[in-house]
């Protein structure tokens, strides 16, 4: 059916934004009801191999562990919220370092910016940064949903766009 794969990879997007955002019980339930029953079943359909469905079902074990503490710290862990460089959570903290940094960060994260608000997106002020993984993986769901309803409707030059 026209916009399986697009609503697929749609979900895939939507459970790893919410995933690589702070653990909190409110999104953790969301994740547990809306996206993980159907997580594997998407991933397959997508065409997923064993190596990626093995890591895949290691995720969603973790997700149903009640222990939201568990969770916190392995999120702490992995992103380094404290504000260390090794494993920051944001695109323009991994560019190579130049005398330039100050500037071209800046550019970068307004031209993301500039992308998100060309399909009608503005980042909440106060919220995470442009250019955090989840933010850029939410906006990746929002294009494949997009790309869904277009091809729904017949409008392959929508869906490319999208795409």
């Amino acid at each position: 059916m026209t916009g399986e794969r697009s609503a697929d990879r749609a979900l895939v997007y939507r459970l790893l934004a919410r995933t690589l955002q702070p653990p909190e019980p409110a999104r953790i339930n969301a994740i547990k009801g809306e996206d993980l029953p159907e997580l594997g079943s998407a991933l397959k359909r997508l065409g997923a191999t064993p190596e990626l469905l093995a890591p895949a079902e290691r995720l969603v074990e973790c997700l149903l562990d009640p222990d939201l503490a568990r969770l916190k710290r392995e999120y702490e862990s992995a992103f380094e919220v404290s504000g260390g460089a090794e494993r920051p959570p944001n695109e323009t903290a991994h560019a190579p370092e130049s005398p330039q940094e100050g500037l071209t960060k800046s550019y970068e994260l307004a031209d993301i910016a500039g992308f998100y608000r060309a399909f009608g997106v503005e980042v909440e002020p106060g919220t995470e940064r442009v250019d955090h993984i989840a933010v850029e993986l939410e906006f990746m769901h929002l294009l494949a949903v997009k790309e869904a309803v277009a091809e729904v409707k017949g409008e392959p030059e929508n869906a490319a766009i999208c795409r």
